[in-house]
């Protein structure tokens, strides 16, 4: 019965950031060990319009965190098994935003053309003096319809 339980609270838990990723190195047994950056939060919407929006804030270290960069895309998935980037009209078909700042954010939008499901991959690069580079990445997956 415990064992039932725990998987239960588990499966509830990841439900509930529905839409919004946060990865942090602050008292988390989950978290990834960082050590040139504290805290990112990585976001995908869709309204109903059809006006997506990535955005992802962060926080560095300060005297560690010497630059961050974040790159990210929008895929739609087709024939319901393959994904395939949107073209957003940048080189490569995303966006690639890199700041010296100990903390901040990027925020791109873009207006999609066609109902059906999307995601956003996102890759966070904390860059530092505190070892080898932090690195997340999380893709988040919504409807439009």
């Amino acid at each position: 019965m415990k064992k039932i339980f725990a998987i239960l609270m588990v499966v509830i838990s990841l439900f509930s950031f529905a839409g919004e990723s946060v990865f942090a190195a602050e008292n988390s047994a989950v978290a990834p060990c960082m050590n040139n950056g504290l805290k990112a939060t990585l976001s995908f919407t869709i309204i109903s319009s059809g006006l997506s929006e990535v955005y992802v804030s962060y926080i560095g270290i300060k005297g560690t965190t010497t630059k961050v960069t974040v790159t990210s895309y929008i895929q739609k998935k087709t024939l319901g098994l393959f994904w395939t980037k949107v073209d957003i009209g940048t080189e490569d078909k995303q966006w690639v935003d890199t700041s010296t700042s100990l903390d901040g954010s990027f925020k791109h939008q873009f207006q999609l053309k066609s109902t059906g499901t999307y995601r956003a991959v996102i890759k966070v690069v904390f860059s530092g003096t505190g070892g080898a580079d932090d690195v997340i990445e999380d893709k988040i997956e919504k409807k439009y319809s």
